[in-house]
């Protein structure tokens, strides 16, 4: 990343680097510039985060982190709600009913609980946060990919019309 200029992902990622990988040491070693531009190109970036959870949830519970659950299930395919509160980009800071639904959901396809009648459903404990803070390393690391890549493709189409 900092080859072709994108020290802001470079640095982010360095920044995550501990939670996603606790056993690996980062070492970033500058690289020269591949090419030179005589005008600056700018790319924009993308500033992924990875939340951790670190507390237990059930109905009732309150609090930013809440919100933040209900991002991730709505990103994931588990909405709170179509519209209105809890709808994607209306995330509350409560956890109701719908969102032990949606959670409980989470659960059941990621095998933490097998149904409904389960005494863990839609109430997030150890299990479930380990799967989701999991899961939301991947996510990280899928969406720094991608810009990478994405930085790539752009190197490759300078370096194109350079020659």
């Amino acid at each position: 990343l900092l080859s072709i200029g994108n020290r802001a992902a470079a640095e982010e990622l360095m920044r995550q680097w501990p939670q996603l990988f606790p056993n690996q040491a980062v070492s970033i070693t500058p690289i020269a510039p591949i090419l030179s531009v005589d005008t600056p190109t700018t790319v924009p970036v993308h500033q992924p985060s990875i939340y951790t959870y670190t507390r237990n949830f059930a109905v009732g519970s309150t609090g930013n982190d809440v919100r933040q659950l209900q991002q991730f299930l709505n990103a994931n395919g588990f909405l709170i709600a179509i519209t209105g509160l809890g709808s994607p980009g209306q995330e509350t800071t409560y956890f109701g009913s719908l969102t032990k639904q949606a959670l409980g959901k989470f659960q059941i396809k990621h095998q933490i609980i097998a149904s409904e009648e389960d005494d863990g459903f839609g109430l997030l404990g150890p299990k479930t946060r380990a799967k989701m803070n999991e899961l939301g390393k991947l996510q990280l690391m899928k969406s720094l990919m991608t810009q990478l890549v994405q930085l790539l493709e752009q190197l490759h189409q300078l370096q194109s019309s350079q020659q």
